[in-house]
């Protein structure tokens, strides 16, 4: 039987120079979103990472995955937002912790689900700039530009089919716990109901 090769080494693969940085951003919960430090064309490659770690969907494998990665990795996992209500102090390192930052953070990847240090940090829109290409010969995860951004846009992605009616997005993003306020759903919630909602993100 011929010899697996290793599993490629976690972390981002970033590119020179990176077009991208971190910042705060003001919903009802601490996170962080990305945004282009430079203006970015139509189809550009933004980011190639591989994941801090992969767990098999709609398991609790991800706790087994977690606790097998070492130190530095466990740090950058716990350093991602947890968007659960009910979340523990950070320092208490439980059960649901670990379910929260993963419930918040994961991404399809393939056949199963993944979270990342980076990609998992970036915010989702019904009107996404970019959208997420998983290489499975690779297993990395890219994020290309939908369009042309300009220089301080924060990139975005939907983490849902965003042709669906405005119920039906509702619904399906329930499973990462937040509700989104996207222009798009702003409009469709005003169309609807005749009111507006708060800007809320979900992102590292």
């Amino acid at each position: 039987m011929p010899k697996l090769p290793p599993p490629p080494p976690t972390g981002a693969v970033e590119e020179v120079p990176t077009p991208y940085k971190y910042r705060d951003t003001f919903c009802s919960h601490p996170s962080h979103g990305i945004f282009a430090t430079q203006k970015i064309a139509r189809g550009v490659t933004i980011l190639t990472e591989q994941p801090l770690f992969r767990s098999a969907t709609g398991t609790l494998q991800y706790h087994t995955k977690f606790r097998a990665l070492n130190a530095g990795s466990k740090k950058k996992f716990l350093s991602l937002c947890n968007s659960d209500p009910n979340a523990p102090n950070r320092r208490q390192l439980r059960s649901d912790t670990i379910r929260g930052i993963w419930k918040t953070n994961r991404m399809v990847a393939g056949d199963e689900d993944a979270v990342f240090e980076t990609v998992s940090r970036i915010n989702h829109s019904c009107s996404p700039n970019a959208k997420l290409y998983w290489n499975l010969e690779t297993g990395c995860m890219k994020v290309k530009a939908l369009r042309k951004l300009e220089l301080g846009e924060e990139v975005t992605i939907s983490y849902i089919d965003f042709d669906a009616e405005l119920e039906v997005r509702k619904e399906r993003l329930k499973s990462w716990m937040f509700v989104c306020s996207c222009p798009k759903c702003a409009r469709g919630a005003r169309t609807t109901r005749g009111t507006k909602r708060r800007a809320c993100s979900v992102g590292g």
